[in-house]
């Protein structure tokens, strides 16, 4: 398999995205800022779930399971953050003092 995309970018140049499935490896690149530095961009993701025929070559290596619980891990890191902001505020309410308005 070897697919590639041009993504139009009207601020610069238009982006390249390319899948290669040779020697028993896929890989994916990308030329977004990002992509250069080998960080999993938004390109990249966007078609290996729209394009079946990548999605499918994903899963036979089992790198779709890795994305899976890439994205499980990251919910419920969102979660874990948002649990932290209510406890900080109510930690600096109680630092702070102003917890005798909240008491009651």
């Amino acid at each position: 398999m070897n697919k590639v995309y041009e993504i139009e970018n009207e601020s610069v140049e238009n982006y390249i995205v390319t899948f290669n499935d040779e020697n028993g490896i896929i890989k994916a690149s990308c030329t977004c800022p990002a992509g250069q530095h080998c960080t999993l961009c938004k390109h990249v993701i966007k078609y290996m779930l729209e394009d079946n025929e990548i999605a499918e070559s994903l899963k036979e290596y089992g790198l779709m399971k890795v994305y899976n619980e890439y994205i499980e891990t990251n919910e419920k890191a969102d979660k874990l953050k948002e649990e932290a902001k209510k406890i900080k505020k109510k930690f600096a309410r109680l630092l702070l003092g102003n917890y005798r308005d909240k008491k009651n």
